[in-house]
């Protein structure tokens, strides 16, 4: 966590590694903040010379994040770090935990998927809205000996060699 005293940064502080500075008398606001929980303040007055005084916090539970999903792609599936999600679970603000990575996956067959990564702030409401594209293909057409004609649903396409770009997988093909 770092540390600040009235305003300007002192250093990090760990379990394993306590920071220890020397003050000058008066009243002097510590502030330890992490960037997964709410920082925390504590008043420290000094009314002698060489008192000690030791400042001890708990960082408090971090703030949850959330997201919204807004999906315009009926049937899509949600999955959050590698969990599926029921479809009742994205009718309310989706909880995160706030500080850390997450991995925001939606999916159905014949589209493409979406992948989102978020690393949300404590208390950060997020939104997104996504709509599907529908996944596309090529067909490689190849015929021995080349030069043969070649029709897509009965209309003409061209001869072999051929590739056929820009077709829909969510749908059959006549070739």
């Amino acid at each position: 966590a770092e540390v600040l005293v009235d305003g300007k940064v002192l250093g990090r502080v760990t379990l394993e590694a306590p920071l220890a500075t020397q003050l000058p008398l008066g009243s002097h606001e510590v502030v330890i903040r992490n960037r997964c929980c709410p920082e925390q303040k504590v008043q420290v007055v000094l009314g002698q010379a060489g008192e000690v005084r030791p400042v001890q916090v708990a960082l408090k539970e971090p703030t949850p994040a959330h997201l919204k999903l807004a999906l315009r792609t009926d049937g899509a599936t949600v999955t959050l770090d590698g969990t599926a999600l029921k479809p009742d679970d994205l009718k309310a603000p989706i909880p995160l935990t706030s500080g850390a990575p997450h991995e925001v996956k939606i999916a159905k067959a014949g589209f493409e998927p979406m992948i989102m990564s978020l690393t949300p702030g404590p208390g950060e409401e997020l939104t997104r809205q996504v709509e599907l594209k529908v996944a596309r293909g090529v067909i490689a057409i190849r015929s021995t000996p080349a030069g043969a004609t070649v029709s897509v649903n009965g209309k003409p396409a061209g001869q072999t060699p051929l590739d056929v770009p820009e077709l829909d997988l969510g749908k059959s093909y006549r070739v």
